[in-house]
This record gives structure tokens, C-alpha cells and sequence, in this order.
């Protein structure tokens, strides 16, 4: 990585101060190298990425309270990481304006009942955008969503978002005894196999 970009900077002298190049690495708790989890990943990316050219910055994402997370303080300790806690004060504050927009953009939710719906959304997202994004998906199948009912509706936190995702695919697959529907999921995860 280091060679193309310190031949494009050869090639393209700039001040580093009017280009940032900004490489997103996410799930890096999901890395895996032989079978040993994310850190020789993590050791591999903070012996590396500090020889990169200054115009280049990391973003890594993890998720919180994971062997991960603790590596990332140990072995980033050199560098100058910012931590975006899912339920700091500056994220909700950006997810409730990323929530606004999302619940004025799918026109399920009238708007007498919209700011509601954010703060059941806020809540129940624990600050994870993720969720935020599956749980609107999830209203914009129905018109007329009072915030109560979201409330009665939506699971908490991201991981009851999966178990209810998990539901309706289960209830998809065995509909109709499930063979045309199971049928159809496998050929589609096959071809993604294949691919």
C-alpha cells in the first residue's frame, strides 16, 4: 500500500494540508488471520499505517467492549485516536439529525407524530446507525406509525433488530410448507457463494 501512494505522491506534489485521503476500515473486530482473531490484523495495521504519507488518515471501526477495542487502545496508543462511543452525546446528536431525515424521507410516520418516532428510534438504537436504518426500512412497510406504536413494534438494540430480521425470514422460508421459498433462498446463497 505504501509504494502506490508514495509513488502518486511523487507524481503529484500537494501540500497535505489541501488532501486527505481517508482509508475506512470496518469490523475490525470480524478480522481474522490464521485463525487468530483480529490481532495480527491490528498489529499489521499499526506497524504499517504510521509509515503512510500524512495526507493519509484511518478510520477503523469496532465494535465497543470487544477484545478488539481493547487492543485498538493498547496497540494505537502512538497514534491520536478520537473514540465515537454509540451512546456519546456528539453521535446521538448526529443520529438524530441522520433520524429526522430519514423518517421525513419515508412518509410512514405523519409528521405530528415524526419527532416522537425519533426519540423511540434514538433509544432503541442504542446509537448505532445500523439499527436506525433497518428500524425505518422496517416502518416504511406501513403508513400512519404513531410513536407508541413503534415503541410496541420495533426490538431493542441491534441485536434484537437480527433476532426479528431472523423471524420474518424464518416465517418467509416456512410459508407454504417452505419448500418454494427455501428453495429460492438457497439457490440465491449459492449464487452469492459462487460469486
Amino acid at each position: 500500500m505504501l509504494t502506490p501512494l508514495e509513488k502518486w505522491a511523487e507524481e503529484h506534489p500537494v501540500d497535505s494540508k489541501s488532501l486527505t485521503l481517508v482509508l475506512l476500515l470496518d469490523a475490525l473486530d470480524e478480522a481474522d488471520h490464521d485463525n487468530q482473531g483480529c490481532v495480527p490484523v491490528l498489529y499489521f495495521i499499526a506497524k504499517e499505517f504510521l509509515a503512510l504519507p500524512s495526507f493519509v488518515k484511518v478510520v477503523l471501526t469496532s465494535r465497543p467492549a470487544t477484545p478488539s477495542s481493547v487492543l485498538l487502545t493498547h496497540i494505537f496508543r502512538a497514534w491520536s485516536p478520537h473514540w465515537i462511543e454509540p451512546e456519546a452525546s456528539d453521535n446521538l446528536e448526529d443520529m438524530r439529525k441522520i433520524l429526522n431525515a430519514q423518517v421525513a424521507a419515508c412518509k410512514c410516520i405523519p409528521s405530528d407524530n415524526s419527532e416522537g418516532a425519533v426519540d423511540v428510534l434514538l433509544r432503541k438504537s442504542k446509537g448505532q446507525l445500523i439499527y436506525a436504518i433497518y428500524a425505518v426500512q422496517y416502518l416504511s412497510f406501513k403508513d400512519g406509525w404513531k410513536a407508541a406504536e413503534i415503541e410496541q413494534a420495533l426490538p431493542e438494540g441491534l441485536g434484537g433488530a437480527y433476532t426479528l430480521m431472523l423471524k420474518v425470514v424464518t416465517r418467509a422460508v416456512l410459508m407454504d410448507g417452505g419448500k418454494p421459498m427455501l428453495k429460492l433462498l438457497l439457490n440465491k446463497v449459492g449464487a452469492s457463494i459462487r460469486s
